[in-house]
């Protein structure tokens, strides 16, 4: 049973990780409402959904604005969205699609 555990770790561990690019949304359980669900159709990419009350204190500290979008390359960083004062992303799924597609072909 562990070897079998073992090897679906291995095969979920190199899906997830051969991913170049990955969307991660942040909201909060008290603003359920204002999660994006069309994000999960972002075509090139891997999408995670998490939910700030979840997170280390460490990633709450840098989070300011629920919900935030970042988007990752190669583990790093390279681009994000936050709500506004209505607690709403205003970024486009036509926007951060055609950002995927720019990012993917660079």
């Amino acid at each position: 049973m562990k070897n079998l555990f073992f090897v679906f770790f291995l095969l979920l561990s190199a899906v997830c990780f051969s991913q170049d690019c990955t969307i991660v949304q942040i909201n909060a359980y008290w603003n359920e409402s204002n999660t994006r669900r069309d994000l999960e159709r972002v075509a090139g990419c891997e999408y995670v959904l998490a939910y700030l009350e979840d997170q280390p204190k460490s990633v709450k500290d840098k989070v300011f604005s629920v919900p935030s979008v970042l988007i990752y390359k190669d583990g790093a960083l390279v681009k994000s969205y936050q709500a506004g004062i209505d607690l709403k992303l205003s970024v486009s799924f036509k926007e951060i699609q055609n950002y995927i597609y720019l990012l993917k072909n660079s």
